[in-house]
Formats: structure tokens, C-alpha cells, sequence
């Protein structure tokens, strides 16, 4: 199950993509793991074999261990984050990203001029997938997550969103 992915392309000569998965509730063990059991210790994965992988440690601010919501938070804008948040820092106020601007990747892509997209296996509000586009105090909002991922500005319009949760729409 690959709950999220994120796809930019830019037109003209040459196009750029950009695939961005989000194994919701995955870390580096595992992978070790699947490694091990399909391959051996000396095995390789298909995962193992993409030219560019980023991995980063799975704990929060506050918490030793990740947290569905603030994992997707780490992964939208590249920083840590308290393990209840949905895109809000401790006090409700948006995070800042790493960019040192209050967008996502996926945002700061369809700033770029990437067209870009959400996929998700299960409901489209659920942390991996609505954490990309919108900003809660309470994950459980479905409803304001849903508002907030499809009333966008005309410039921040997410241009593809495939996934279930028909009922929050």
C-alpha cells in the first residue's frame, strides 16, 4: 500500500517529474525487514533500487516515536513537528517549512508551476494524504480537511486527487 503520491510534471521541452511516496507507517526496519525475508541480508528491494531516496528519523518533538499525522508533516515540510500535528505548530499557528516558507512541497511545486496531484488507497483525508494541502487542530475534522483540499486559491488548486472518503465530500 502506497498512500500517497505526489506528481509534478512541467511542460516545454524536457519534463520534469517528481513521484513522492508516503508509506504511511513505514521506517527504514521496515524495509530492513521485507529485505531480510524476500531477499536475504545482502538482498535488494525494488525501493532499494531508486535512483533518489530520502530517509529521515521517525520521532517527533515530543514524542520518541512517530505518529501517522506528524510523520506526514515531517515528510510535506521537511522539519519536526509536535506528534498531534495536521500542518499547526504547538501553539495552532501553520508550520514553517524548511524552505523557511509556510507551504508544502506540494505547494511550494504548484507555486513552481508543477502541475500536482494526491493518490491515496483509503480516504483522501486521512494524515499521509490531507496533511499535503491542508491545516488542522484536530486530524479527526474530516470535513475542514476535505473544504480545505478542494477550495483552494486558483493558484494552489491541487490539480488530480484520486482516493476514497467519498462521505467527507
Amino acid at each position: 500500500v502506497l498512500p500517497v503520491i505526489v506528481f509534478a510534471e512541467t511542460g516545454g521541452r524536457g519534463h520534469r517529474n517528481v513521484i513522492f511516496i508516503h508509506p504511511d507507517g513505514t521506517s527504514p526496519s521496515f524495509f530492513a525487514a521485507a529485505r531480510m525475508l524476500h531477499y536475504g541480508p545482502d538482498g535488494e528491494l525494488n525501493w532499494d533500487k531508486l535512483p533518489h531516496t530520502a530517509v529521515y528519523k521517525g520521532h517527533m518533538k515530543d514524542l520518541l516515536a512517530g505518529t501517522s499525522n506528524a510523520g506526514a508533516v515531517t515528510h510535506a515540510y521537511g522539519v519536526k513537528v509536535h506528534a498531534r500535528s495536521y500542518g499547526l505548530d504547538e501553539e495552532g499557528r501553520q508550520v514553517i517549512a524548511r524552505s523557511g516558507k509556510p507551504l508544502t512541497i506540494l505547494e511550494e511545486a504548484k507555486q513552481a508551476g508543477f502541475s500536482v496531484g494526491m493518490v491515496n488507497t483509503g480516504t483522501i483525508t486521512e494524515p499521509g494524504t490531507g496533511v499535503w494541502g491542508a491545516r488542522v487542530a484536530n486530524r479527526d475534522d474530516h470535513a475542514e480537511i476535505a473544504r480545505q483540499l478542494i477550495m483552494r486559491p486558483k493558484e494552489q488548486e491541487i490539480d488530480v486527487i484520486f482516493g476514497g472518503g467519498e462521505v467527507w465530500f
